[in-house]
């Protein structure tokens, strides 16, 4: 139906078949804006985005309405999946201006949240907060309860990240249980991670890992493979925190198997930091500090900052890899990291380069297999 909407049904070379191409690319669009969770939860980011950008780009898809203010906020998700926060910024300010220009309410506290994670993803805690109570505010007018409970989540994370604890409990609880009488289960799933960050933040290891075990499960009923893959990551920080550096390799190398998947280069990125720490604390310096210098080089290229939840466990690793092996070798090895594609640092780090000098291989699994606590 997305084919048929923005090539009327005719092949390459083929001539336009004519008809109403206004009324084709019009439910064109609606099509893709009505997949926004679709895609979202499943995570068919570049296909999404891909669709999206076809139907955004036909001359016919211009006129400032509601329906083309949910392809942009379509448009605007799968960005920010795929990590360019600033195309995810522009496709949700545009998303913005229309809504508030059509006093299209709910669809503005979309584009707000939008923007909101955007800022998150590039290190802009207090713009990302500002969004998130801008949306929360709105939320709250509209009575909408579901988007009182994916805006005060979001708002208590931003808070988190800041420092601001005051009223970061009373917002976590008030979302989950709005998302709990909604029977959210994807929703719930990612705000039972925030709540185990706060836990593992505190050393409450074991309460950490009971909420992670239950959004592991809601992940699985809802085959989110983003939410999968994110929980393992967290069960990796708690295991390499406990000095289990082989479980929290198994379970970073999971992880980034489900990024990989997904081809989100933001959480690529992410996973390849903790294989890194467990490289360093296992004593392979040389392929720790390749992994460091292949890891800054993909934030600075994305234009994102270090994951902010873990930064702490990750600089200190860093800076302990960089202590053993000596300023010279720590130069070399890291520069060599900074020159992989980031098809090369995966194979590299899931031990796959053949003879060329790759991370001491371990059994592969499949997103997911790992995540058993």
């Amino acid at each position: 139906a997305l084919e048929w909407s923005i090539s009327g049904g005719r092949g390459v070379g083929e001539a336009d078949p004519g008809g109403d191409n206004a009324s084709r690319v019009e439910a064109g669009l609606r099509i893709a804006g009505g997949l926004l969770h679709f895609w979202d939860i499943r995570g068919y980011y570049s296909e999404g985005r891909e669709w999206c950008s076809q139907l955004l780009g036909l001359p016919q898809a211009s006129a400032q309405t509601s329906v083309l203010a949910k392809v942009l906020i379509t448009a605007g998700r799968m960005a920010y999946h795929l990590g360019t926060a600033s195309e995810s910024i522009a496709y949700y300010q545009k998303a913005l201006d229309i809504s508030r220009g059509l006093g299209e309410r709910l669809l503005t506290t979309y584009a707000l949240m939008g923007l909101g994670n955007a800022m998150s993803l590039q290190g802009n805690a207090r713009e990302a907060a500002a969004y998130y109570e801008a949306a929360l505010s709105t939320s709250r007018e509209l009575g909408a309860k579901r988007r009182i409970a994916a805006a005060s989540d979001a708002l208590s994370g931003a808070l988190m990240r800041l420092g601001e604890q005051d009223r970061v409990l009373e917002l976590q609880q008030e979302s989950l249980a709005l998302l709990r009488e909604l029977g959210d289960k994807g929703a719930t799933a990612l705000l039972l991670l925030n709540l185990a960050w706060a836990e593992y933040n505190s050393g409450r290891y074991d309460s950490a890992e009971v909420l992670i075990a239950q959004s592991l499960d809601l992940s699985h009923e809802t085959g989110s493979p983003t939410g999968i893959g994110t929980a393992n990551y967290y069960l990796g920080q708690i295991a390499y925190a406990r000095g289990d550096y082989r479980r929290a390799h198994d379970l970073f190398e999971s992880a980034l198997m489900c990024a990989q998947e997904l081809a989100a280069k933001a959480a690529i990125t992410v996973m390849l930091g903790g294989l890194a720490q467990v490289a360093g604390a296992e004593g392979h310096h040389e392929q720790a500090a390749k992994l460091f210098g292949a890891l800054d080089a993909f934030e600075r290229s994305l234009g994102i900052p270090p994951y902010q939840q873990f930064s702490a466990a990750l600089g200190n690793s860093k800076e302990f890899v960089r202590e053993k092996l000596g300023e010279e070798a720590w130069q070399k090895a890291f520069g060599e990291g900074h020159d992989m594609r980031m098809e090369e640092a995966i194979e590299y780090a899931l031990g796959e380069s053949r003879g060329t000098g790759g991370m001491p291989g371990r059994r592969k699994a499949p997103c997911g297999a790992f995540a058993q606590t």
